[in-house]
């Protein structure tokens, strides 16, 4: 399932090209991963396909180094969250590096590792969280942790071990049954249910019980269970997310507020004048729509507004914009690596690029100039936008300038 997946950065790159970005993951309940290091070194190749490697019951000290993990897995980073307290528990996980990781430390709780995927877009959060088979009050660490992530509105995925026997899954569509009910796995549950994250590991992870969960809100999702590489009682699972692509958020309002010609000293001065003592004896949804009913009037008496000019001149139509994309994308790949091959691709693409504006501009033109008739406005206000130019340009129409 997982052999697709380029084992450089730069192959890396390819999968997250397009409007779609393929992210694989291995996780695993290894207990403990500091007896099993060799294990790590000789299956290095394969793991390094992987774009996550989450490990969970790592049992692992400070006095062991990432640079023992580290061993065959040069592109990836590794994040730790150790027990401290006593022996066992623990997880681990390592990221590759072209994803851009990034380590959210002050939302983790218990033994929950929290990581940003900042490379992707959108960003995707990943969560590899263990709970002890004894340890109910684990379940209030993973569900806070949950909370916080998900309230930002981020795509989730959620690796690890949590040890919750008594649910039974039956797949991303159907809803989980309990065998038994008890409170962690109610308040497990109801957590999911509430952030839409859907569970996608059917086969038992440990003798009949499926403990190692994958749980996402995202839709593309390819998982499998199996014997795995670490000698262990719990099975390996194995997931493929595909993430659709967004692009970067582009300014689509038309007006903007100039603070460059802003009358602050009058600003303040108008803001200290309002009533603001009548605030306190309104009811709070009041107070608050009063509060920005008055800034809202204040700013606008001291701060103009200017219209906003458009991000592409009027004869950029899709086959141009395409055409741009096209040259971009060439030139990113051009400096990520400057084969013979993709310079030429980028040559290639620029002077399709430059020729194909060239013909859409003088289209363009030529349309305002015959139906200056119907819509002089359109060719005064283009005359009066190049008028200042050193380049202003001349069209030959029938014979006419």
């Amino acid at each position: 399932m997982y052999e697709a997946v380029c084992t450089s950065d730069t192959g890396h790159q390819g999968a997250l090209a397009g409007d779609r970005q393929t992210v694989t993951c291995f996780s695993q309940n290894v207990r403990s991963i500091k007896n099993k290091l060799g294990t790590l070194r000789a299956h290095s190749p394969v793991f390094e396909r992987f774009d996550i490697l989450a490990l969970t019951e790592t049992w692992l000290k400070p006095y062991v180094g990432d640079s023992e993990l580290q061993h065959g897995l040069s592109s990836h980073v590794w994040f730790r969250r150790d027990r401290e307290e006593s022996v066992g528990g623990g997880v681990a996980c390592a990221v590759r590096a072209a994803l851009q990781p990034l380590r959210r430390a002050e939302v983790e709780q218990g033994e929950v590792l929290v990581v940003d995927l900042v490379g992707l877009r959108p960003a995707v959060t990943v969560i590899v969280g263990y709970r002890p088979p004894d340890d109910d009050a684990a379940v209030t660490s993973i569900v806070n942790v949950l909370e916080t992530v998900c309230s930002a509105g981020r795509s989730v995925i959620m690796l690890g071990d949590y040890n919750l026997p008594e649910i039974v899954w039956h797949g991303p569509d159907r809803p989980p049954q309990l065998l038994r009910r008890s409170a962690r796995a109610t308040t497990f549950l109801d957590a999911v249910d509430q952030h839409g994250l859907r569970q996608h590991v059917l086969q038992p992870t440990r003798e009949n019980s499926t403990l190692d969960l994958v749980l996402t809100n995202i839709s593309g999702v390819q998982c499998d269970s199996d014997v795995g590489y670490f000698d262990s009682d719990h099975n390996q699972v194995t997931a493929t997310f595909t993430v659709p692509r967004t692009g970067c958020a582009r300014v689509t309002r038309s007006t903007a507020l100039n603070y460059r010609r802003a009358d602050f000293d009058g600003l303040r001065h108008a803001l200290r004048l309002l009533p603001w003592n009548m605030l306190d004896d309104l009811a709070v949804d009041d107070a608050v729509e009063l509060f920005y009913e008055w800034t809202d009037a204040a700013i606008s008496d001291h701060i103009p507004v200017v219209t906003l000019k458009a991000r592409y001149p009027p004869w950029f139509d899709a086959d141009v914009k395409r055409a741009l994309r096209q040259k971009e994308i060439a030139h990113r790949h051009k400096k990520q690596s400057p084969t013979d091959e993709r310079i030429k691709r980028f040559a290639t693409c620029r002077t399709q690029f430059k020729s194909l504006v060239l013909s859409k501009y003088r289209r363009y033109m030529l349309h305002i100039v015959d139906d200056f008739k119907n819509n002089s406005k359109r060719f005064w206000s283009l005359l009066k936008s190049v008028k200042s130019s050193k380049n202003v340009s001349v069209l030959k129409c029938d014979g006419t300038l």
